[in-house]
């Protein structure tokens, strides 16, 4: 089997509060397999950890993220083994978590016509204090620690047609099963979702592609009582068009309609759509628009959301080491809920700004800053948060 020379990889916080750029690690040689150790840490400061309207609480937050990944690759086949470990040390507060993170991944292409994608995953999570059964708690006295839960993971994919066809078709399915360890939040909130997809490709110029995409979900709560009233099925039609290096720019777009069918109450349509897009002007600027409409899963009452964001960010290298980011983002959220529960609308605004200088090529060091307003027509949902960190990663 050929040997990986060389790897880039980025580490994030799954708790989206903090953010690493990449790095260019080398791995141990373990012939056939590679082995890839990362580790990134930083120190923040979160002006309000539980996300309240009033008596914000502040505290300090030290994440510590190694990562190991064991790779193979034999000719155009690439095997994956990863484990990760996301902590997280408040100096406030009962929050401390510690997460763990398991996958297994395999990329074979026995052909020239067809690609085949494996994957499973085992990770041990938690809700960050302020989210999920927690979010909107206002006084300390209703204050909870973190609720833990597992998440199982199964997903396979096929692609057949040759890279360079006119035409191409996709295949995909998965299965999650998410389970809390506490009764209190495994009552509404243990979850199994099964998902498919099937995309139509159909190269229009060499380098751009006109998409057509079919997509179903279904959810379904472990829980009777739940079941009855936020088991969903799921279904979305797009099309959309995807395109590599034109006028400097690499990116895809779908817009189709979306339909969520509930258990309880009438079906939610509404427009869907997804946008990615990365123009490089020049060699060290790269500018990129990411956004989407979609349903997400909510927490009861709420049935479903209609979710949509849209961010826009720049980033600069400014020399051979120093590289900044500068992003912001808007978010609108619409809450169908049970009837009988109140409405419930929010809009948040994130500002942030990056500063990253690679040391080594082994060893960074960064500086960033946070800034999110979050504003409901529910005023227990009303917040405002600031956040300053330092961090560093280490590789081979």
């Amino acid at each position: 089997m050929k040997k990986l020379a060389l790897l880039s990889a980025a580490v994030a916080v799954c708790a989206s509060q903090v953010t690493f750029a990449a790095l260019e690690p080398q791995g141990i040689d373990l012939e056939p397999f590679l082995l890839v150790p990362t580790v990134a840490v930083a120190y923040t400061q979160n002006s309000n950890i539980y996300g309240l309207s009033h008596d914000a609480v502040s505290s300090s937050v030290i994440f510590i993220t190694p990562t190991l990944d064991l790779i193979a690759q034999d000719r155009d086949n690439l095997y994956r083994a990863r484990y990760g470990l996301i902590a997280q040390v408040y100096g406030e507060s009962d929050n401390n978590a510690f997460d763990h993170l398991f996958s297994v991944s395999a990329h074979i292409e026995p052909t020239g016509r067809f690609r085949f994608d494996l994957g499973a995953g085992y990770n041990l999570l938690h809700d960050n204090a302020g989210t999920g059964r927690t979010e909107g708690i206002v006084t300390a006295a209703g204050k909870h620690d973190p609720d833990t839960f597992s998440l199982a993971t199964l997903n396979a994919a096929v692609d057949y047609g040759a890279k360079d066809a006119a035409g191409q078709i996709g295949l995909s399915l998965g299965q999650s099963q998410k389970r809390y360890d506490l009764a209190a939040a495994a009552d509404s909130r243990d979850l199994d979702i099964q998902n498919a997809a099937l995309e139509f490709r159909l190269r229009v110029m060499p380098k751009t592609r006109l998409l057509l995409d079919i997509e179903q979900d279904q959810g379904n709560y472990s829980n009777a009582v739940t079941a009855a009233k936020l088991d969903y099925t799921e279904s979305r039609y797009l099309v959309g068009v995807s395109w590599e290096g034109s006028a400097n720019t690499t990116g895809k777009v779908r817009v189709g309609n979306g339909k969520r069918s509930p258990s309880v109450g009438p079906d939610v349509s509404s427009l869907v759509w997804g946008v990615g897009v990365v123009w490089t002007p020049r060699a060290r600027d790269s500018v990129t628009i990411d956004g989407s409409q979609a349903f997400k899963d909510g927490t009861f009452p709420t049935t479903s959301i209609d979710s949509r964001s849209l961010a826009l960010g720049w980033s600069h290298s400014w020399a051979d080491r120093w590289q900044s980011s500068l992003t912001a983002a808007l978010g609108k959220d619409d809450h169908n809920v049970v009837a009988g529960f109140p409405a419930r609308q929010d809009d948040s605004t994130t500002l942030g700004l990056a500063l990253n200088y690679q040391m080594r090529r082994w060893f960074m060091l960064g500086a960033g800053a946070t800034l999110l307003q979050h504003n409901s027509n529910l005023a227990n949902f009303e917040y405002d948060r600031q956040i300053i960190s330092l961090n560093a990663q280490l590789s081979l």
